[in-house]
């Protein structure tokens, strides 16, 4: 109810969460990263959910299903349903994000056969700008970048509680590597990799990576090297990432499925305000050559905390997202995409991290890249309208339709979006 006053009686209405998304594509304030907004923002109401709507509120363990509020952490999420002998199928990197935010950015776990977080919504409850309280079941909108409404519930698909055993590689050779770089994505149920493209043997890169499968009755003793033919070495030794006692990364190992699909431990505390990131989704079986054209952008390492992250994902059917299907082609089996993430040290001016992410946009175009909604890219309607506009797919056209009529003064949008759907068009801006 009180959700529902703020909606109303608000002029304009900003979400904000975990504080892991680096822009707000969507919002009124976008980008936050900004000291100089985009748009007048008086009479604007801020929503943190986190602090007082963020529990399980019920687990059905015959459904096979939860309940969570709009600022339910995803570690809160997997300590409740360890508790109950369930699990989530897969996950972010971190556990402190909220599964809503999470979910409404189009963030990933890693596996080629699996999708977005938003995979595992049953349903969500939203206050849309109008101010009304509407529960969503339609899958086509479980990305929508909050301009649809506030998210104060979500209804999840649980799995039965499981361990996952983990393979770690070390100094794979960049150039065997991209060479099967198809085939050993899909090796796993969950692969994740870190390219390093300056360093290795002659200086002609490496590769650190991650290979995870469900744990059985039994665990063979793991491969010597990651893929036949292409080398890397198992590494038992945690990762070291900064010096905080919670920052190692798990090696070659095993644990319960929240531990050992992120990268951090569970209350881990992060500096984010001291990095930023970028990331950009291309089809599978154009990696290769995505990874070749990124590693001839030049001092691009000299920005990069610790390389180009890959991994892999499988296709879905949400309208806004840079994963939907129709962005696969006709692949065999149906598309899969992979996610090339970058996190860079901020600087003071912003110029580095402009710059390479405009390098990077410039290397990644000839394959049709489509920015992660939640990191930095460089933002038009004009490209936001040939991606996601209206007139590119069904979806698309009943959603912005949708979000008219669910927020009709805009009152959870900047102008762009408003552009996007009547097809207008404006100059570009990061």
């Amino acid at each position: 109810d009180e959700v529902v006053r703020c909606v109303r009686s608000a002029d304009r209405i900003q979400v904000v969460g975990s504080g892991h998304s680096f822009i707000h594509p969507a919002g009124p304030l976008a980008p936050l990263i900004s000291s100089s907004p985009t748009e007048p923002h008086d009479g604007l109401v801020v929503l943190d959910l986190t602090q007082h709507m963020n529990r399980v509120l019920s687990v059905d363990e015959c459904a096979w299903t939860c309940c969570v509020e709009g600022g339910c952490s995803i570690e809160r999420i997997a300590l409740e349903l360890e508790t109950r002998g369930l699990a989530l199928e897969n996950m972010p990197s971190l556990h402190v994000v909220t599964f809503a935010g999470a979910a409404l950015t189009g963030t990933h776990g890693c596996g080629h056969r699996r999708a977005v977080i938003a995979d595992m919504i049953r349903s969500m409850t939203v206050v849309g700008g109008d101010g009304q309280l509407r529960e969503v079941s339609d899958r086509r909108f479980f990305v929508h970048l909050g301009l649809l409404g506030v998210v104060v519930q979500l209804t999840l698909r649980c799995v039965p509680f499981y361990r996952v055993r983990q393979r770690c590689y070390d100094n794979i050779p960049l150039p065997a590597f991209l060479e099967r770089s198809v085939e050993i994505m899909q090796s796993a149920s969950h692969a994740q990799f870190w390219v390093d493209f300056k360093h290795g043997v002659d200086g002609r890169g490496k590769v650190l990576g991650w290979l995870r499968e469900r744990c059985g009755t039994s665990e063979p003793e793991p491969p010597a090297e990651v893929f036949p033919g292409v080398g890397g070495a198992l590494r038992f030794d945690p990762i070291p990432l900064g010096e905080a006692p919670d920052w190692p990364i798990h090696a070659t190992g095993s644990g319960p499925w929240y531990d050992m699909l992120a990268f951090f431990r569970l209350g881990a505390t992060l500096p984010i305000n001291d990095s930023l990131q970028t990331e950009f989704f291309v089809t599978l079986s154009a990696l290769p050559d995505a990874l070749r054209a990124l590693s001839r952008i030049p001092n691009l390492e000299q920005v990069m905390s610790h390389g180009c992250e890959v991994r892999p994902l499988a296709a879905d059917d949400f309208a806004l997202s840079p994963c939907h299907a129709r962005f696969g082609g006709h692949a065999l089996g149906g598309p899969t995409f992979a996610g090339l993430h970058f996190t860079m040290d901020v600087d003071p001016s912003g110029a580095k991290v402009s710059n390479a992410v405009r390098e990077i946009e410039l290397a990644l175009r000839p394959f049709g890249a489509r920015p992660h909604w939640g990191k930095l890219f460089t933002n038009s309607v004009t490209f936001l309208d040939a991606v996601y506009g209206p007139r590119q797919h069904p979806d698309c056209a009943f959603f912005w339709s949708t979000m008219l009529e669910w927020d009709p003064t805009g009152k959870l949008r900047n102008c762009w979006f408003d552009d996007v759907a009547t097809m207008g068009g404006a100059q570009a801006k990061l």
